[in-house]
């Protein structure tokens, strides 16, 4: 079994129920240890429940009880957690995304697109704007798993999403064209995007969204958008300057009027079922932003985690 079969297969993703011998119902869940002492707190103010929650210490499982009198009692106090953590979980800074590689010619024609600008010399625009080829993809939407556990149900729900492909026509051939960003002032830019033309694509990933979302482990206000998708090109936060800094951005004006209309040809994803998502748990468990930070090429990563 390989790296990504073995990540699930340790460890229990279900919930279980039992009857215990006084005839309470017990109800075991994953909590990941981010999230205990929210559900301390939810728990201590619960004064008046009939169920009781043991959050067990953090060197122990990350496994929480839920005991009650009824099944009812107990999925209740379930669902009103999963809530909570919900909510929480949109706290949490999240280095994981789920997309899709570009590749190929479109890879070949941003190089190409690089040298073209880089040669011109325009003021303020320098080589450590434009992201890595080998890091060129499509981002669907972010998530965040907190422990391995999470992260093998986050490989759960991406290796599900193959059933979404049964009435799309693969492989996705992207037309690559024009730029964009987002905002109004074109002066003051943070990323610059390349347009992508592929229908059958926006609905897979669309998809895919919805799914995260349903799971828990989505971020409901990320999203690359339900009808239009792209690919970031140049980003201010890879230029080294401080994040903090409200001044982050760069003049995009002479690069629009120039290269606005661009054209990075006709790209081609396929998608096998069988192998569905690899490329995209590898963008979720490599390609992160410590990763993509110190020149991690994905290829690479990605022969590691399958061989």
């Amino acid at each position: 079994m390989n790296n990504i079969g073995n990540k699930i297969a340790d460890h229990n993703l279900e919930d279980s129920v039992k009857e215990l011998p006084n005839g309470l119902i017990e109800l075991k869940m994953h909590v990941a240890k981010t999230f205990f002492n929210a559900v301390i707190n939810f728990n201590r103010s619960q004064v008046r429940s009939s169920c009781k929650i043991n959050v067990p210490p953090r060197d122990q499982e990350p496994y929480i009880k839920i005991t009650g009198k009824s099944l009812e009692n107990v999925t209740e106090v379930k669902e009103q957690i999963e809530l909570l953590i919900a909510n929480e979980r949109n706290k949490v800074k999240s280095n994981h995304f789920y997309g899709m590689i570009v590749s190929g010619c479109v890879r070949e024609n941003f190089i190409k697109f690089k040298e073209e600008i880089l040669n011109a010399r325009l003021p303020g625009i320098n080589e450590n704007l434009f992201r890595s080829d080998s890091h060129l993809h499509i981002t669907f939407g972010i998530c965040t798993p907190e422990d391995d556990i999470e992260e093998a149900k986050v490989i759960n729900v991406l290796q599900s999403c193959g059933e979404f492909l049964h009435d799309l026509k693969t492989p996705f051939k992207l037309h690559v064209k024009g730029l964009k960003f987002k905002g109004a002032n074109p002066s003051a830019v943070k990323t610059l995007r390349a347009n992508i033309d592929c229908p059958d694509l926006c609905k897979f990933g669309d998809r895919c969204v919805k799914r995260f979302i349903k799971s828990g482990l989505g971020i409901k206000g990320f999203s690359s958008g339900t009808k239009t998708v792209h690919v970031a090109l140049m980003d201010s936060d890879q230029s080294g300057r401080s994040k903090r800094s409200t001044t982050n951005t760069f003049d995009a004006r002479e690069i629009l009027r120039r290269w606005g209309d661009y054209d990075f040809d006709i790209g081609v994803v396929s998608v096998v079922t069988s192998f569905v998502m690899t490329l995209v748990v590898i963008l979720l468990l490599v390609c992160n932003s410590r990763a993509i930070a110190d020149g991690t090429d994905v290829w690479t990563e990605l022969l590691k985690l399958i061989n």
